[in-house]
């Protein structure tokens, strides 16, 4: 499945002679070695490449664009067999790839309480299937939602799928439901095939389900893109309902362990995806009401005017107030713990609400995921200074499986929320997360605010937010978050909790966060752009865990200028070092370079997924489009052709798309040693940022 990419000038010899005489040339695909990218018809080609490929030995970069990359993310988007969960098949949705399966063998679908609508939709399509019964339990969920706890009784720590009223498009991979912020960049890449079939109308896109492309016409573009726009505006509806019935968020995914926790808040802008397409091409976005049956209101909103009014802006504004609003609480907690006073400031935070060990890792199938807690308890036990006063390890007072406390899951909850999970910028294991606000949550608030005023204005009423609310935490982020250090001056986090000895984390991929907001002042911007296009010394900074005499031993590596790596002994769960180590040079990088494919997270190595040297397409999107903003259009570009490219290498080499690339060689194997050793596959926000960089680019 993995293609050679090879130089274009071969050598004499006879094996490499014989592969070029069966490659394909990608035109313009400069790989990290410098050649161009071949791919080596010799070998058993993935189905989607030997459909799209040419009988010429050449192919242009663009045309490999339109003729197999773009159709095969439009596939995906409208196939069960791709990353499409149809409504209709609620039953198949409610199976959890991540956690194990309740004892009664059957999945939970929880329903809003007194959803009468919900009800009579599930029994429908339950109706007269006998199997589908027998693997499903269907529970209505309390009018008051309870406090959080550990009780392993608590529905926070049960499985279960939390009913949607519509069809979504999941991450990839062993993904089964809708995420949070994931949700925004596949919507935007939803809308942006919509209007590439729109613009294109005799292309094609491939069927997972038949493994083949399917070439469209005239009538059938406008239907596909039709279909694609309505997938998207049911997203966007799905949200709108979680925050009207599940406890005012909207959660970090619809599963029952999510409830309460929520993610980077990017719901409003969201919905202005949909405004704006719906204004663009009137002809296949005609207004459809998919919420009337679940809100008791006198009358349904009949165009988007009234779908803003009475529908997207009451559930963004009591979205926001989750987040901001001291006096809005949820789940029984006796005031929000995600605002905070610093320093004569508000400040806001991710700070869930749940207890305990996340359910997601104590019941997990992936192993990296299911042994993650021992391997934290047996760094706080090897290494003390990084537990003081036994604050996030007390075998005496922690839990009783782990010893690790309500600090330390305070903590690891957050970083999960935060959408970066994991990384080492809040200590080696993720242990000061909870005493931040960080920049990249409180920038999406003011952006978040004004996008409130402007649906209040459309809606006839009152301006939402204040300008002096505005202002507050505008000078706030540029005066309190604006760093400076051997980095350089940069955006990050703000110490909120007093006495802590957190360290500032280091320069990192939220940095961006301001820019894509509009928050960097034009005085800044020279200096910014300055630090994210510096070369520097990359460091490492990484836990290995060694299993010895069934024993975890932490061992805390430390370098510059090179990269130790472990052979693990599972190749499946990162936490299995053997012990023996490989090392290689990296030489200095920078988070924005022409020899990067991607920007990376950071340019710290600690081996966790959200770090050196990987790139993740959310903070390529916040740079590109915020570059683009300030009129930076060469910074732009080059994140935008670092990103593209990666994603056309990676999809030449395997024909997939993945989570994340390796911003130094996209056919690399990531390096990850805490949570999912393995890319996942499909990939929803992968898809979406790299549609918006093609098509912005165009």
């Amino acid at each position: 499945m993995i293609l050679a990419l090879s130089s274009c000038s071969s050598p004499n010899d006879e094996t490499t002679a014989t592969s070029a005489d069966n490659a394909v040339s990608i035109d313009g695909l400069i790989g990290a070695d410098g050649a161009t990218v071949e791919i080596d018809r010799s070998t058993t080609l993935p189905d989607v490449l030997a459909s799209c490929l040419p009988d010429r030995k050449e192919i242009s970069i663009a045309d490999f664009r339109t003729e197999c990359v773009m159709p095969y993310i439009t596939g995906l988007w409208i196939s069960p067999d791709g990353l499409l969960r149809p409504h209709s098949e609620l039953v198949e949705a409610a199976k959890d790839w991540l956690v194990n399966k309740p004892d009664d063998g059957k999945w939970p679908i929880y329903l809003p309480a007194d959803g009468a609508a919900a009800k009579r939709d599930v029994n429908k399509q339950l109706a007269g299937e006998a199997r589908l019964k027998n693997q499903i339990r269907v529970t209505e969920l309390p009018k008051i939602l309870p406090k959080p706890s550990a009780d392993p009784d608590s529905i926070y720590n049960q499985a279960g799928l939390m009913y949607l009223p519509n069809s979504y498009v999941v991450p990839g991979g062993i993904f089964n439901e809708q995420y949070g912020w994931d949700s925004y960049f596949i919507v935007m890449g939803l809308l942006r095939s919509a209007e590439w079939v729109l613009e294109n109308p005799r292309a094609s896109y491939w069927d997972p389900s038949t493994s083949a492309m399917v070439l469209l016409d005239e009538d059938s573009a406008k239907d596909l893109s039709g279909k694609l726009f309505a997938i998207a505006k049911g997203m966007t509806d799905n949200q709108a309902f979680m925050i009207n019935f599940y406890g005012g968020l909207v959660p970090n995914a619809n599963r029952i362990y999510y409830l309460t926790r929520s993610q980077p808040p990017l719901f409003t802008q969201e919905a202005n995806l949909i405004l704006d397409f719906a204004k663009r091409f009137p002809e296949v976005a005609p207004y459809r009401e998919t919420l009337a049956p679940y809100l008791d209101l006198a009358e349904p909103p009949s165009d988007y005017s009234e779908w803003i009014e009475k529908e997207i802006f009451p559930a963004a504004k009591k979205y926001f107030d989750y987040y901001t609003d001291p006096k809005a609480t949820t789940f029984g907690a006796k005031q929000n713990p995600r605002v905070a006073k610093s320093g004569g400031r508000t400040w806001y935070q991710y700070s869930p609400d749940g207890v305990g060990p996340a359910p997601e890792i104590v019941n997990s199938r992936v192993p990296g995921n299911a042994s993650l807690y021992r391997q934290y308890a047996a760094y706080f036990r090897d290494y003390p200074k990084s537990n003081p006063d036994n604050r996030f390890y007390d075998p005496e007072s922690g839990d009783l499986v782990y010893g690790l406390t309500q600090d330390f899951y305070l903590a690891d909850r957050t970083v999960r929320a935060s959408g970066y999970d994991l990384s080492g910028r809040y200590g080696e294991v993720g242990q000061y997360a909870a005493d931040f606000a960080p920049v990249d949550l409180n920038s999406l608030l003011h952006r978040m605010a004004q996008d409130l005023n402007a649906m209040a204005e459309t809606a006839g009423k009152p301006q939402s937010v204040s300008d002096e609310w505005l202002d507050n935490l505008s000078e706030a982020i540029n005066t309190d978050m604006w760093i400076t250090d051997s980095a350089g001056p940069y955006y990050s986090d703000r110490l909120v909790k007093k006495g802590s000895p957190a360290k500032q984390p280091y320069l990192y991929g939220t940095t961006f966060a301001p820019l894509w907001t509009g928050l960097v002042p034009d005085s800044r911007l020279d200096e910014f752009t300055a630090t994210v296009e510096q070369q520097q010394e990359v460091k490492q900074n990484q836990v290995f865990y060694i299993a010895k005499n069934g024993k975890l031993n932490p061992d805390v590596v430390r370098a510059t200028g090179e990269l130790k790596t472990c052979t693990l002994k599972n190749p499946d769960n990162p936490g299995s070092c053997s012990g023996r180590y490989t090392s290689e040079p990296i030489p200095e990088s920078a988070m924005i370079a022409d020899s990067n494919f991607g920007i990376p997270t950071s340019l710290r190595a600690t081996g966790n997924q959200w770090d050196f040297s990987n790139a993740w397409a959310p903070i390529q999107l916040f740079a590109a489009q915020g570059f683009t903003s300030i009129s930076k259009d060469d910074l732009a570009s080059q994140v935008d052709s670092g990103w593209t490219n990666a994603v056309e290498i990676g999809f030449a080499g395997s024909g997939t798309i993945i989570e994340k690339y390796d911003s130094l060689n996209p056919v690399k194997d990531v390096q990850v040693t805490s949570g999912y050793s393995k890319p996942q596959v499909g990939f929803g926000w992968t898809n979406g940022v790299y549609l918006d960089a093609v098509m912005r680019r165009n």
